[in-house]
C-alpha cells in the first residue's frame, strides 16, 4: 500500500481509519518487526544488530511500512489505540533465544524508539506469536517496561492459536504473573471462552480474528463475531488478521483484509461487505463505551444483538446481527436507567445493500419493537454524523509491461517499489562503483523465526503473469550465489519448500542450475568472474523456460505445472545486489515450444458422473480449463472410480500433471493401457489442491488413465488431466 499513488493511498487509509466514513478501526495493531517471514512477507527490524540497539537512530523506525501505517491511522484518528507483537527476533538477541532479557529490552526499546523519533506510543505489548509463551520471561518483560518508565504499556498474553486460554490457569495459580497481565488474549476463540478466564478479572480479547476476504460471508461472519465475542465469551476486543490485502494474492491467506489492494501500479482496489459489517459497530460506539450485559443476548432464532452505551451521557448504540437466522423475528427494546430514548437513528446492511440509512424509530413510553429480517445487520443508535463512505475507486488492472527499476527513484535504504521481502531485506543502496543505486539483500545471518526459513527472496508482479522475459543485472558479493525466477505461485513460509516456479542461479565458482519447483532440470559452469556484475534472465512462453547469463542461451527447461506468476530475485544470507531489473512480454516467436499437452487431443471417458447442477462430464478434465471446469464422479462414489484418455493413435509420453477440485483423493494410480489391460506408471498418496505432476520412464500408450484408489470428504473431481511428454523430442 505504501507504493501506491497519494490519491488512491489516502482513500484507502481514509476508509479504514477515518472515523464515521469506512472501517471507522479503533485499534491498530503492528508487527514488532525482526527480519523474519510473518506469513506473507518480511518486516524489517528496527535494530538488526546488538550496535543499532545500543545506538538508535531515526532512520530505523522508517524501515518497513509498520510505523508508518501506525502515523497515518493516528493522523486520521487520533484516539486509536495502537498495539505490538512480535513474530521473531533478529539472531543478535539472546545467542539465538527468543526469551531473554535480551528480548525485552528489545521490545522496549521498539516502543521508545517510536515515541521518541516518530511521536506514536504503543498501549499494549503482546509476548510472541501463536508460539508457547514463557511465564518468567513475561514477569522480566513487565520489570523492564517497569523501570524504562512503560508501567502504562500494558501486557497483551499469550495470543495462542485457536481458542486455547491455557495461560488463564497459570494466572490462577501465579498472583505475580496475574499481576504482570493486563489482557488475556486468544486467538481465533469463536465466542467462547473459558471459566478461568473469566475469573481472572482481566479484559478478556479476540486478539486474532478472521474477516473472510470479500465476500458477504465473511462479512456477516465477522459481524457475528464481533457481537457474540462479547454476548458469548465476554471479550471486549476484536482484533482482525488483516487489515487490509496490500499482499500478492498468491501469498499465503489471500484475501483475508476488509478491502483490497495489492495492485499499486493501477491505483486500484476494492472495497468488501467486510468494510460495513464493521462499521455497524465502530461508527456507533468509541473506545470507553461499555457493553450493557441486559442486552448482550442471543436471538432465539438465530442472530445475537451487543448494546453499549457511552462512558458520559446518555447515548447508545445496539449492534443485530442475524447472519444465520431461521427466518423474521420481533424483538422488542426498552429503554431506561438514564439511556435517551428520544428518536432513534437505524442502518442496515445485507447481501444486496451495505450500510443503508433506515426510517428512524421514535420509542413510546421508552418502547419499541423492530422486525428483524435473516441474514442482515443492523445498527440502532442516539448517535449520528455516519456516513458511508464511497471514493469511486478504480478498478485493479495487471502489472504494466514491459517493466524496468534502475532504483534510482527510491530513497537509499528504504524499500524498492512493489518488491514485496519474503526473507531477508532487500533494500536501496549506492553500488561500490558509484553508478548509481541497486538494491542489496542486507541480512547476513539466522534470525529467531516464527516459522522455517528460506533463503532471501523478493517477488513482484501479477499472479495472472504468462509469457515473460525477466532479467537483472546480479553482484554476488563474495561467496555465495544469486538467483532469478519467474512464473512463482504460492512463495512458502510454513514448512520451507522450495521456491514454487522457475529459478536460475549462478553462484560465485560459475556453477549454474535451472530448477523448477525445487527439481532441477538442467546445470552447468561458465566463467567465474568474482566482484563483477552478472545479468541473468529467464524468458517463459507457456510452462517452457529459457535461461540466459550474460546475454547468452545457457539452457532450456519444461514443467507443467508452472505457466503463470510472480517474478523473483533470490540469493544467499550474504550482500549480493541487483540492479537494472527489467520484465516484458516474450515475443510469441522467440522460440519453438515442442511439449503440448497430449491430453487436448484425447477423448476422455469416466467410470461415472454427477448428474447434478452442470456439466461435470469427462471432457471437461481436458478442455485446457484449470480453474473453473470439471469432472466429477457421480454422488457417493469414491476408490474405484476412474478417469481415461484415449489418443487417436499411440503417443509417448513421460509425465502427467494432475490438477484436483479440493482435496479429495488421498490415493492414485496413474496407468498406461497395455493390450487389453493396464500397468501403474506412477503410484501417489494425497493429491493435495496444488498442481501434482508425475513423472515416469517414457511410456507408449494409445490411453492414460487416472484411477482413484482413496478419497475423502466427497467424490473424486479433476480440473485437468494433462499428458506430456516433458524430456527432449528428437530432431528438436
Amino acid at each position: 500500500m505504501v507504493d501506491y499513488p497519494q490519491r488512491s493511498r489516502n482513500e484507502i487509509l481514509d476508509l479504514l481509519f477515518r472515523p464515521k466514513w469506512g472501517a471507522s478501526l479503533q485499534h491498530l495493531k503492528i508487527e514488532v518487526g525482526s527480519d523474519v517471514n510473518s506469513t506473507d512477507g518480511t518486516e524489517p527490524s528496527h535494530a538488526r544488530t546488538m550496535d543499532e540497539h545500543l545506538n538508535p537512530r531515526g532512520e530505523y523506525f522508517v524501515r518497513g511500512y509498520e510505523w508508518w501505517l501506525a502515523g497515518e491511522a493516528r493522523k486520521r484518528n487520533p484516539s486509536i489505540v495502537l498495539g505490538a507483537l512480535a513474530w521473531g527476533a533478529p539472531g543478535w538477541i539472546g545467542g539465538g533465544k527468543y526469551y531473554t532479557q535480551d528480548c525485552a529490552d528489545y521490545h522496549v526499546s521498539f516502543i521508545k524508539g517510536g515515541e521518541r523519533y516518530l511521536g506514536l506510543r504503543i498501549s499494549n505489548l503482546g509476548i510472541w506469536n501463536e508460539r508457547w509463551y514463557d511465564t518468567g520471561w513475561i514477569k522480566t518483560l513487565r520489570r523492564t517496561l517497569d523501570g524504562a518508565g512503560l508501567k502504562d504499556v500494558e501486557i497483551v498474553a499469550a495470543d495462542q492459536p485457536v481458542n486455547q486460554w491455557h495461560i488463564a490457569q497459570d494466572m490462577a495459580r501465579d498472583r505475580e504473573l496475574s499481576d504482570c497481565i493486563a489482557v488475556i488474549g486468544e486467538h481465533y476463540p469463536k465466542g467462547d471462552s473459558t471459566a478461568l478466564a473469566l475469573m481472572s478479572g482481566k479484559r478478556l480479547w479476540s486478539s486474532e480474528d478472521n474477516c473472510g476476504g470479500g465476500t458477504w460471508d465473511g462479512a456477516r461472519g465477522i459481524a457475528q463475531r464481533l457481537n457474540q465475542n462479547y454476548v458469548r465469551g465476554r471479550m471486549t476486543a476484536t482484533i482482525v488478521w488483516s487489515v487490509v490485502t496490500s499482499y500478492y494474492s498468491s501469498l499465503l491467506a489471500p484475501d483475508s483484509g476488509i478491502l483490497m489492494a495489492n495492485t499499486p501500479w493501477s491505483g486500484g482496489y476494492e472495497l468488501s461487505p467486510g468494510i460495513w459489517a464493521f462499521a455497524h459497530t465502530t461508527q456507533f460506539t468509541e473506545p470507553g463505551w461499555r457493553y450493557m450485559d441486559s442486552a448482550c443476548v442471543l436471538l432465539p432464532g438465530g442472530g445475537s444483538v451487543a448494546a453499549l452505551r457511552s462512558a458520559k451521557g446518555g447515548d447508545w448504540s445496539a449492534v443485530v446481527e442475524t447472519g444465520w437466522a431461521s427466518g423474521p423475528q420481533e424483538a422488542g427494546f426498552s429503554v431506561a436507567g438514564g439511556l435517551k430514548s428520544g428518536r432513534l437513528r437505524v442502518w442496515r446492511t445485507d447481501a444486496r445493500a451495505q450500510f443503508v440509512r433506515q426510517a428512524d424509530v421514535v420509542p413510546a413510553g421508552g418502547r419499541f419493537t423492530m422486525k428483524l429480517e435473516p441474514d442482515c445487520i443492523y445498527s440502532i443508535t442516539t448517535t449520528e454524523g455516519q456516513r458511508k463512505g464511497d471514493p469511486n475507486a478504480r478498478r485493479p488492472g495487471p502489472f504494466p509491461l514491459p517493466y524496468r527499476d534502475g532504483f534510482e527513484l527510491v530513497r537509499e535504504n528504504r524499500m524498492p517499489l512493489y518488491l514485496s521481502d519474503q526473507y531477508g531485506a532487500f533494500e536501496v543502496r549506492e553500488r561500490g562503483d558509484g553508478k548509481g543505486r541497486c538494491i542489496t539483500q542486507v541480512i547476513r545471518g539466522e534470525g529467531i523465526p516464527w516459522r522455517p526459513e528460506n533463503d532471501p527472496v523478493t517477488v513482484a508482479g501479477d499472479p495472472g503473469m504468462s509469457n515473460y522475459t525477466v532479467s537483472a543485472d546480479c553482484l554476488i558479493g563474495g561467496t555465495g550465489y544469486v538467483s532469478v525466477g519467474g512464473l512463482v505461485g504460492p512463495v512458502p513460509s510454513w514448512d520451507s519448500p522450495p521456491v514454487d516456479g522457475f529459478v536460475l542461479s549462478l553462484d560465485h565458482a560459475g556453477r549454474w542450475a535451472l530448477k523448477a519447483g525445487g527439481l532441477e532440470l538442467a546445470s552447468g559452469t561458465v566463467e567465474a568472474k568474482p566482484g563483477k556484475w552478472r545479468r541473468l534472465g529467464l524468458s517463459f512462453l507457456g510452462s517452457e523456460a529459457h535461461a540466459s547469463i550474460d546475454g547468452a542461451e545457457v539452457c532450456s527447461g519444461f514443467d507443467p505445472r508452472y505457466r503463470e506468476g510472480l517474478f523473483m530475485l533470490g540469493c544467499g544470507r550474504h550482500g549480493a545486489s541487483f540492479d537494472d531489473l527489467e520484465v516484458k512480454a516474450t515475443p510469441a516467436g522467440a522460440f519453438k515450444t515442442s511439449h503440448p499437452n497430449l491430453a487436448r487431443k484425447a477423448k476422455a471417458r469416466a467410470s461415472s458422473v454427477w448428474k447434478e447442477g452442470g456439466d461435470y462430464s469427462a471432457g471437461r478434465a481436458n478442455d485446457g480449463d484449470a480453474l473453473v471446469t470439471r469432472w466429477n464422479s457421480a454422488a457417493g462414489t469414491g476408490a474405484g472410480e476412474w478417469l481415461e484418455l484415449d489418443f487417436e493413435g499411440e503417443v509417448e509420453f513421460d509425465r502427467v500433471v494432475l490438477r484436483q477440485f479440493n482435496d479429495r483423493i488421498t490415493g492414485y494410480r496413474v496407468q498406461a493401457r497395455d493390450g487389453e489391460g493396464w500397468r501403474d506408471l506412477a503410484v501417489g498418496a494425497r493429491m493435495g489442491v496444488r498442481p501434482k505432476p508425475e513423472g515416469f520412464p517414457l511410456a507408449h500408450s494409445l490411453a492414460v488413465r487416472l484411477l482413484v484408489a482413496a478419497v475423502e470428504n466427497g467424490p473424486p473431481s479433476i480440473y485437468e488431466f494433462e499428458v506430456y511428454r516433458a524430456s527432449s523430442v528428437p530432431g528438436r
